[in-house]
């Protein structure tokens, strides 16, 4: 990442603000996080603002929170479309569940068209972005042939490389 690398292009107070609105959308996020235990109306009306602000500042983490609360209608009214949305908002940032949770929108049409060769795509993108959950969904599309050519041959390397109980069968 060069945004914080004062040798990258741009200037060194650029790479500073870049810093500090990062920063600060993670505070107003902990913040939010806070407030939403709370479980009331209010705390509850406060820490969404919170995660619009923190988002439109670009938070991923806020995005992908707001997402997961109008997919589950946790604190929102459920709406899928909304959700997919802030998850690929989310996605842009390389979150990874919010990866995950697109690519599983993409397999089962929720939000938007089913694509399932989106939904592999993305569900690689999210194994690499380092969700564990993710590697299991590329085994299970490779071996099933979901969204992609099967392939169990690659399905169960995948599964032994990642793992820990094929661990003791690596040279």
């Amino acid at each position: 990442m060069t945004r914080n690398n004062p040798n990258a292009s741009g200037s060194r107070a650029k790479a500073t603000k870049a810093g500090r609105t990062g920063t600060s959308a993670r505070r107003l996020v902990q913040r939010a996080s806070k407030l939403a235990l709370k479980s009331d109306r209010t705390s509850l009306d406060r820490a969404v603002a919170l995660l619009r602000e923190a988002a439109n500042q670009g938070s991923a983490e806020a995005d992908y929170a707001i997402g997961t609360w109008y997919g589950f209608g946790k604190h929102l009214p459920q709406d899928d479309q909304k959700a997919v949305k802030h998850f690929k908002r989310a996605a842009k940032g390389r979150y990874p569940a919010a990866l995950f949770n697109l690519a599983y929108s993409y397999e089962v049409g929720r939000g938007l068209l089913q694509d399932p060769a989106r939904a592999f795509t993305l569900y690689v993108e999210a194994a690499r972005a380092g969700d564990a959950d993710a590697v299991s969904e590329v085994y299970r599309c490779l071996f099933w042939g979901i969204g992609v050519t099967r392939n169990r041959a690659l399905a169960k390397l995948i599964q032994e490389l990642s793992d820990p109980a094929f661990a003791h069968k690596r040279p």
